[in-house]
């Protein structure tokens, strides 16, 4: 039996939902209909996203045209689950199989690699930011938080196995807000971490559960505004808000005021008042306008 987030808009102790209108959809590129996407991000003034069985990064305008697509080392034998755009627009791909962050340009042309295991220390990427001239890499099987410099050289690491703070049990994603805080969440753990750049914990938030205004799986992130984050539940498919303090807002809704559920929701980006959703699910993108106020 499928789960179900079981919320009601304004009941005791909730909040409203936050109601979108669909701006649009994309499943495909260059007429190739998207086969298991994995991640997406947005850069400049494109949206670029992770086509991982057709082995490669295809980018569109935020307005959802079709601009390019870049082939990705290994061909469809590799499996690449996340990445992000930086440094001279390089892609900065987590290889997960084979345990190394792979750099390469939007030519599709090798620039580096680097490994984020070590000996018999067993490594599986699964998201990287890059931001302020740093690598972040979270680290599956590790259950750790890696940071390097755009060289591929490991400046600092933190986590481990466990639910205490500062220890994880499968991290999935992570984001650095403005304020340079690590934003991870911690799926197994049902929780959202919070961090300084260098591993030191400052809040965590989430309680296992099926209800409005707790998590399940927790797996992308995106944030709106100055202050709220959204979360997007992978196995319960709802997307929810909470502030930075780690409180519970709403749930993205339609205008029908039901909770909307995507089909293995595992990344998410946003820009202004637009939210795209990528469903691992479904192999597509779909783009939604907030359309209350921030």
């Amino acid at each position: 039996m499928a789960l179900v987030l079981c919320l009601v808009a304004g009941s005791p102790g909730g909040a409203a939902c936050l109601k979108t209108s669909p701006l649009f959809t994309i499943s495909s590129a260059a007429t190739v209909p998207l086969r298991q996407p994995a991640d997406l991000t947005i850069h400049g003034d494109r949206l670029f996203v992770l086509d991982d069985l057709n082995a490669r990064v295809v980018s569109y305008g935020l307005e959802g045209t079709f601009i390019s697509a870049t082939k990705l080392p290994g061909g469809s034998s590799s499996s690449y689950l996340g990445f992000d755009v930086g440094g001279d627009d390089n892609l900065y791909l987590a290889a997960s199989g084979a345990g190394k962050i792979v750099v390469i340009n939007q030519k599709g042309e090798k620039v580096r690699e680097f490994s984020t295991g070590g000996g018999e220390n067993p490594s599986e990427p699964v998201g990287v930011e890059v931001a302020r001239g740093q690598c972040f890499v979270v680290d599956n099987e590790a259950h750790s938080v890696k940071v390097y410099d755009l060289a591929g050289a490991p400046a600092v690491a933190w986590g481990g196995l466990g639910d205490g703070p500062g220890k994880f049990r499968h991290p999935f994603r992570l984001l650095q807000d403005p304020l340079g805080r690590i934003i991870v969440s911690d799926s197994l753990n049902s929780r959202i971490k919070i961090f300084t750049p260098v591993g030191d914990p400052l809040l965590e938030f989430g309680e296992f559960g099926v209800t409005e205004g707790t998590l399940y799986r927790p797996a992308g992130l995106g944030l709106w505004g100055e202050n709220l984050l959204l979360v997007a539940d992978n196995y319960l498919g709802a997307i929810q808000v909470y502030d930075l303090k780690g409180e519970y807002q709403s749930t993205l809704c339609g205008a029908d005021s039901k909770p909307l559920i995507f089909s293995n929701p595992v990344s998410l980006a946003v820009r202004g008042s637009t939210v795209f959703v990528l469903e691992m699910g479904a192999g597509r993108v779909q783009a939604l306008r907030i359309t209350a106020p921030n």
